[in-house]
């Protein structure tokens, strides 16, 4: 009678628990509705430095947060959302750059075109990249000038620039380069100066010559802009003097080497393949640049240290080596 009795009050307890149940589940789902959606993300690149990549949030959030995802957002806004957050493209100082998006005809499914432009010192544009969108198949493509066609990619792309102090030129990198069509890789394809008053090209460097801008340093009287281009084995720093934009690799400069050898005791690997990094660290004055160097030297060691460098005399200043040499 008793185990009759615990039978019939198991029942009864499992059917209130299993009602109980199933009511918070009913109202989970039913807050589950009215969450907040995903905010689109901005993935953009701060302080010219790749290690220095950051998501912010973008300028849709009033409209995701009041209407839903994209909630009455137009179509362009939609795509050029998508783009910025799933396209792997990153671009430093957004701020001068403007996203014009239009819809391609003549396709069965709906493919979006954004070109890309730069802000002149007036307001103007001038022409940087043009990109091809398809948010169904979440497929992108960049167009490559020399074959005049598009390519499809699935990594990322980084697009550089740095703007003079007083905006009379702009250094740009990145872009399809001519060898993206033989390798099926991306190669940058824009290493270039702009005349800002103007949008024309006064300067740029061949697309074959595949160069990685990492860090750009503009002197504050706009003469000469220094940027690194890091590889494994080696890093170089080219300087360009706009009076004549004239080049300057420090890689290949025998006076710094000389110096840091005569200051340092040590004679240092020059072959390719050896450790051989000059790293931009910025502009000291107007025409002197202090740069960070890591050698390996003929006896197999690394030495570390800083040293100043005068681009108009040629001369080496202030070397100091590091103690973890």
């Amino acid at each position: 009678m008793i185990m009759g009795d615990l039978s019939q009050a198991f029942l009864k307890f499992s059917k209130a628990f299993g009602f109980l149940l199933l009511l918070i589940v009913i109202l989970f789902a039913s807050c589950g509705t009215e969450a907040t959606p995903s905010v689109p993300q901005l993935c953009l690149m701060k302080n010219m430095d790749l290690e220095q990549e950051v998501c912010v949030p973008g300028d849709f959030t009033d409209a995701v947060e009041n209407n839903g995802a994209f909630g009455s957002i137009n179509i362009e806004e939609q795509v050029l959302a998508f783009f910025f957050e799933h396209g792997g493209v990153h671009f430093s100082e957004i701020e001068n750059r403007s996203f014009e998006v239009s819809m391609l005809d003549n396709f069965d499914e709906a493919y979006y075109e954004i070109v890309v432009q730069g802000i002149l010192s007036d307001g103007g544009t001038y022409h940087i990249d043009t990109f091809i969108v398809n948010r169904d198949s979440r497929s992108f493509y960049v167009y490559h000038n020399k074959s005049g066609q598009y390519l499809k990619y699935g990594w990322s792309m980084s697009y550089r620039s740095a703007t003079s102090p007083i905006w009379s030129y702009r250094l740009e990198h990145g872009g399809a380069g001519n060898r993206s069509l033989e390798q099926g890789l991306i190669y940058s394809g824009i290493l270039r100066i702009i005349c800002l008053h103007t949008g024309s090209v006064l300067w740029n460097l061949d697309e074959d010559i595949f160069f990685r801008a990492h860090r750009i340093f503009w002197s504050e009287c706009e003469r000469f802009v220094a940027l690194d281009n890091p590889w494994i084995w080696y890093t170089d720093v080219m300087i360009i003097d706009t009076t004549d934009f004239s080049e300057t690799n420090l890689i290949g400069v025998t006076g710094i080497v000389d110096a840091v050898s005569e200051a340092t005791n040590h004679d240092f690997c020059m072959s390719f393949g050896s450790d051989h990094h000059h790293t931009l660290i910025g502009w000291v004055d107007d025409s002197t640049l202090e740069v960070e160097f890591y050698w390996l030297t003929t006896e197999a060691t690394i030495v570390r240290g800083t040293y100043q460098f005068n681009i108009i005399t040629g001369t080496v200043i202030d070397i100091a080596i590091f103690d973890d040499e």
